[in-house]
Order: structure tokens, then sequence, then C-alpha cells
């Protein structure tokens, strides 16, 4: 379900250059393709890696038009693909006279997936020139455990807009994400699982007295005995005034008593006035 790739590329301001298509600047993001370089390159099962980087020397048409296609595989220590997305084509106009596009693509990892490395392949072809480029970033799959995972955010309740963790005053984000290595009652066989949302301030306080996002699972919905992700709605939080920011999501299983916590930056600017 979580499996995709990330065909959309974004706009760079870099001049026009000439040179061979190269694929620099790769890093491995937290909270979705426009979000800061995660810390490490380790995962949980069910947890999303998505990969950035840009797309250079891309050939241009008079108008700046440019053909490329892009594709993933995933591999494990052994060589074995374990997940692949075909070549897709996209053409993409290059309005402010650049050359290089800011690429994406993301892998959801299985949340029965074993422990151990996997290998993200991304292939690149420029079509107008007929190159090629590949790009490559080994993962670690960490042992099950309770834990967050998929943390996400976007500028709309549909998941459609992905959203920087840089933002206006004024703006909303949405925060979506879902929770691993949960336990079931002993009778139901049901989890029992609650998530809450904060912010600290730059000196790390909370700036209110109580979570202001409380999120229990639903009450009356039940989660299929083979179900290992749960999956929360996108949360919304409204960004009311400017200033630097850590967003917490801290998560228990009360069936378990075990406990996680997230945190991400956030830079809300001032809006102009």
């Amino acid at each position: 379900m979580l499996q995709s790739l990330t065909l959309a590329a974004l706009l760079s301001l870099t001049p026009a250059q000439n040179g061979t298509l190269a694929l620099t600047g790769e890093r491995v993001t937290f909270g979705g393709v426009l979000g800061p370089r995660r810390e490490n390159n380790q995962f949980l099962p069910g947890d999303i890696c998505y990969l950035a980087f840009d797309i250079e020397n891309l050939k241009a048409t008079a108008e700046g038009t440019v053909m490329y296609s892009l594709g993933l595989e995933v591999t494990d220590s052994g060589g074995r693909s374990v997940y692949s997305a075909r070549p897709g084509t996209r053409e993409v106009t290059l309005a402010l006279g650049a050359s290089k596009l800011a690429a994406s693509g993301f892998y959801g990892i299985q949340p029965d997936q074993r422990p151990g490395k996997l290998t993200l392949k991304l292939a690149v072809k420029d079509l107008n020139a007929n190159t090629a480029k590949t790009l490559t970033k080994e993962i670690e799959v960490l042992p099950s455990r309770f834990g967050t995972v998929a943390v996400t955010t976007y500028l709309d309740p549909n998941k459609q807009i992905p959203a920087p963790l840089v933002a206006v005053e004024g703006q909303n984000l949405f925060v979506m994400f879902a929770i691993v290595g949960f336990g079931r009652d002993a009778k139901t066989k049901q989890p029992s699982v609650v998530a809450e949302i904060r912010v600290l301030d730059q000196a790390g306080k909370p700036v209110t007295e109580k979570p202001p996002i409380v999120v229990p699972l639903p009450a009356g919905v039940r989660v299929a005995e083979n179900e290992a992700l749960l999956v929360f709605d996108p949360q919304l939080l409204p960004l009311s005034r400017a200033g630097v920011f850590t967003v917490e999501i801290k998560t228990e299983c009360k069936v378990t008593g075990k406990t996680d916590k997230v945190t991400f930056p956030l830079n809300v600017i001032a809006a102009q006035k």
C-alpha cells in the first residue's frame, strides 16, 4: 500500500548549465521528500524511506522542455528483488531557465520485512539526450518493535501536496503517522493505542499546558488480526505564530505499556504585512 515512486520533480532555481547528466545531493529525508535529512538510514518495518536528489544537466529544447524517466528497484542483502517500479516518463518545462530538477523516490517498507540491509537503486534517463545515470542507497531495516513510523507532513488533508518543515505564519500543516509493534487485548484481540502531539518552543518548553492534540484509536473500529500497521488520519496543526519549534509525537500502547516518541523541527516564518 505504501510502496510507491514519486515521479514528480520540483523546479530548481539553478541557472542553466552545460555538462553530462548527473545525480547529486542525494539525501534520505524525514517527514516526506521536502523534509530535513535523517540522522541515520535505519528504519523500523512499516516505515517509509524517502530519497531525495537533484538531476543536473538535463537536455532541454528551445522552449525549456526536458523529458526523463525514473524507475526504482529495491533488493535485499542477497541481491533478491524486494520491490520494483517500472520507469515512468515525465515531461517538464523549465520556465525559469534551469537545467536542474529536484526529484525523489520513496519506498514503503512492509511491516513484515525481515531485519537487514536493503539497497534502493534509482535509474534516471534523459530521453532528449539518450543518456542515463543510476543512484544507489543502502538502508537498514531494524528488528520489529513498538514505534511511530511513516511520519509525513502535508499542506492538505487529502495528502496530495507534500509540505516542507519551513512554513509561513497563518498556514495549516497536516501531520500523518502510523504505529507498528502494538499489542492486542487477550480477550478482544484488539489494540488499544493513543497518540499525543505537542509543540515545544525554541527553549524546549511546551507551548501549552497539556498536549493540544490527543488521538486515540477510534472507538468501534475493529483492526483485522493480520493488520500490523495502524495508520492515523492526518492531524491539523494550525501555525498561528512565527517561531522556531519542535513538534513531538508521543505514542503509547495501552496493552503492553510501551511508549515511543519522535520529534521534528518546524520553522514558522512571519507573514509579510
